[in-house]
């Protein structure tokens, strides 16, 4: 039987709003009004903005760790309540609060930062950590939320470089994004495509060009190259947090931009980057692996429960696992070895085998038990599996 019909109606509504945060499945309007009403989620109404909350754990045991995390959202969720009408926190497996906000009505829709500065500030003061918030853009409609969502993200990547007060505002962001060397043009943007490609080879030659590159212009200076630098650093770092890699402990307390532009020699920061960036490069592909596995094993667990579906095919099990069922399809045929349809046809005729070996059920009675259309169909099935009909096989047994 399907364990998800037991789950809480909490655990519904986290599910729901992790989807209109991650974006990773396609809902319609309709859908979300339709989940809305039947999770009691009328105050879900925009425009809204999405902050990501990251307490600095770095140093601080297991124990004193684990009693914080829900200390710390309840806390988050209490100061939200009373300037918002409605609001949700989500805590991630690195635990980072997302905090989904309508700012319909919203008190403090002029001075977020403000807000978000007092709340760091508390947090800091009442749990002894050091606490960074990223803010995201104003999302209109429900289709945007994702877009605020990784906007919140992307402004945590700052945190080194621009985040005196520890929150960063994409709304004030601005001036940044006008001074950054996206002059640096192609060169860059190779440098950060051999890293998501996962060429470190080929990333160190690419980046030792862009550091020629900028070297060679007119009025260069060696800030400008650590700015670079830096700049590459910060998109590295971005790109491994948007793949759920815990960066704050690889970096070990190291400041990025301090310490590149506390650098003399180009060499050493080229090196570091590269050390850097391998180490993330093995954390983000040791995580996918396990999040590959666990997607493999969450499909053939709902395969077993589902056997006697008569419609048990890629795209139940793909929705089932929240992937598109090219990349599910192509993902279980790589893990597993075979296809999903010849998977469910192997545990299909594998289950009848033991119901013909230990029961008396008739042919009829166990293709219905797994799923076939008709008897006539089963025994066509399963002699072309195990070259016998399945009164053979009771025989034999």
């Amino acid at each position: 039987m399907n364990n998800s019909f037991y789950r809480t109606k909490e655990y519904w509504v986290d599910n729901f709003i992790r989807f209109l945060l991650d974006g990773k499945r396609e809902i319609t309007a309709d859908e979300i009004e339709t989940r809305k009403e039947v999770l009691g989620l009328k105050w879900l109404k925009g425009p809204f903005v999405v902050a990501m909350i990251a307490p600095e754990y770095s140093g601080v045991k297991h124990t004193e760790k684990d009693s914080n995390f829900g200390k710390i959202e309840e806390y988050v969720s209490e100061a939200l309540k009373k300037h918002f009408t409605g609001y949700y926190c989500l805590t991630n497996s690195y635990n980072n609060i997302s905090v989904l906000m309508c700012m319909d009505g919203a008190k403090v829709k002029p001075e977020l930062t403000s807000f978000f500065i007092e709340l760091k500030e508390k947090l800091t003061d009442k749990f002894g950590l050091e606490v960074y918030i990223g803010i995201g853009s104003v999302a209109e409609n429900y289709k945007d939320i994702v877009v605020s969502a990784s906007d919140a993200m992307e402004m945590l990547s700052f945190k080194y470089q621009y985040a005196d007060s520890g929150v960063i505002n994409i709304a004030t962001m601005v001036q940044f994004q006008y001074n950054m060397s996206r002059g640096n043009g192609i060169e860059f943007d190779r440098v950060i495509g051999c890293f998501i490609d996962g060429n470190l080879g080929k990333m160190e030659i690419r980046l030792n060009e862009l550091v020629e590159t900028v070297r060679h212009r007119a009025n260069v200076s060696k800030t400008s190259i650590r700015r670079t630098l830096v700049e590459v650093t910060v998109q590295i770092l971005h790109t491994a947090s948007n793949a759920n890699v815990d960066v704050d402990k690889v970096l070990n307390n190291t400041d990025p931009y301090n310490w590149i532009m506390k650098q003399n020699h180009t060499e050493v920061i080229t090196e570091w980057i590269m050390k850097l960036s391998s180490e993330l490069l093995n954390l983000i592909n040791n995580r996918r692996e396990n999040e590959e596995k666990h997607v493999i094993q969450q499909a053939k667990q709902f395969i077993e429960e589902n056997l006697a579906r008569v419609d048990l095919g890629l795209s139940q099990i793909s929705k089932e696992v929240n992937l598109s069922d090219t990349y599910f399809s192509q993902l279980f045929k790589n893990e597993v070895g075979m296809g999903v349809n010849a998977y469910i046809t192997q545990n299909r005729i594998a289950r009848a085998q033991i119901l013909l070996k230990e029961t008396e059920l008739t042919a009829a009675d166990i293709s219905k038990q797994i799923g076939f259309m008709s008897p006539g169909y089963f025994g066509q099935v399963f002699r072309k599996v195990t070259g016998i009909t399945p009164q053979e096989y009771r025989r034999n047994s």
